[in-house]
């Protein structure tokens, strides 16, 4: 397993050479709807500035100082005390990643994208590739069969 994080680290310094910068990550306020795109934020950040981090308690720490605002502040906070104080239970950036996800993401993303595909109607002034955009992006998430995803879409 560490010879493919090898093999992937590599790959991804090698991409990079060319001087590709992340777009600098918005603070996260724990809000359950911005989590799931700060969670991505996080791992394009890291993996675009891989040589940028000594190792795993780095990149915990930078995620870390991201979460400035609301109750994720607090969380990550009481996170931040055990990192430097070497006793967090957390040894990689995945793990806290994982723990950022059970925490504030959304605890059944698959019903949550039924009811958002049940509820979704074409709306005046809403042009076609927009609706079926937002149906694609949420039949992905429902684990709807082709039955039930033609019997959704209206």
């Amino acid at each position: 397993m560490e010879a493919q994080s090898d093999v992937s680290d590599a790959a991804a310094k090698a991409m990079l050479a060319v001087g590709s910068r992340a777009a600098k990550l918005e603070s996260f306020d724990g809000i359950r709807d911005r989590a799931e795109q700060f969670i991505q934020s996080v791992r394009i950040a890291i993996t675009m500035q891989l040589d940028t981090f000594v190792d795993e308690r780095m990149k915990i720490l930078y995620a870390l100082s991201f979460m400035c605002r609301g109750i994720a502040q607090v969380w990550a906070k009481n996170e931040t005390n055990v990192v430097l104080s070497h006793t967090s239970t957390l040894t990689t950036l995945m793990e806290l990643l994982a723990g950022i996800k059970k925490t504030f993401g959304d605890p059944d993303q698959e019903r949550t994208a039924c009811t958002q595909l049940h509820t979704l109607k074409m709306m005046k002034g809403m042009m076609a590739d927009e609706y079926m955009a937002k149906f694609k992006m949420l039949m992905g998430r429902t684990g709807f069969n082709e039955v039930a995803l033609k019997d959704a879409f209206i």
